[in-house]
């Protein structure tokens, strides 16, 4: 039995901003030729490290300069006729000393509703689960500065708790920008599905427009 039609935004590529032939003028045919209708920006982890107003990473990581935000649009995603999800930097602010600033998501917002680029899907963070909180982690989070293991293991300010708390800030500050857009959180997979789910839809549920399910079975 059919129980859902797959969307036309449904089938979908990342790409990073570190990747050196991302700007390539073969690229966006390729992937229009394979069908891919979503485009996901600037790339995994290195989103909660990103700074796109200067394509650069925040915690001194690589972005390559050819990968602007701009270029990612004009080159790539708008020649294919796709849809852009973007994940904004909850992780870390520029100056690399506190957490993700709710205004640099909302001028990328801005920026993009002023360029037409029809961006509809804005994630908050890419997998802010892994930000230490539950043990050893790999996401960039400067809601805790300390990088030792025992400072972020079960610290408040890392909790699901907080990441729903801190992304309605998020979410107000971007639909100010454009209401039109949504605005989605992040969900966790296999062990971390109640522990982290429900403390975040706890805290910013109501105000969700949808998930993104990051889940390696």
């Amino acid at each position: 039995n059919t129980l859902a039609t797959m969307p036309p935004t449904g089938l979908g590529a990342n790409v990073g901003v570190y990747d050196s032939h991302l700007i390539d003028p073969n690229l966006a045919p390729m992937l229009k030729a394979a069908g891919i209708t979503s485009v996901r920006l600037p790339g995994g982890s290195i989103s909660d490290q990103y700074d796109w107003q200067n394509n650069s990473a925040i915690s001194g990581n690589f972005a390559n300069p050819n990968d602007t935000f701009d270029n990612i649009m004009n080159d790539v995603i708008i020649p294919m006729g796709a849809q852009a999800i973007v994940t904004v930097n909850y992780g870390s602010k520029p100056g690399n000393n506190g957490g993700g600033d709710p205004n640099l998501a909302a001028a990328w917002v801005a920026h993009a509703k002023a360029n037409n680029y029809g961006v509809k899907y804005w994630e908050i963070g890419n997998e802010v689960f892994a930000n230490g909180y539950f043990g050893n982690g790999y996401e960039y989070d400067l809601h805790v500065l300390s990088q030792n293991a025992a400072d972020r293991l079960g610290n408040a300010a890392l909790s699901p708790t907080a990441y729903g708390n801190n992304s309605l800030q998020f979410y107000s500050a971007m639909k100010a920008q454009d209401s039109s857009i949504k605005c989605g959180f992040v969900a966790a997979g296999g062990s971390l599905f109640t522990s982290w789910q429900q403390p975040v839809v706890q805290a910013c549920g109501s105000k969700t427009d949808f998930v993104i399910h990051h889940w390696y079975p």
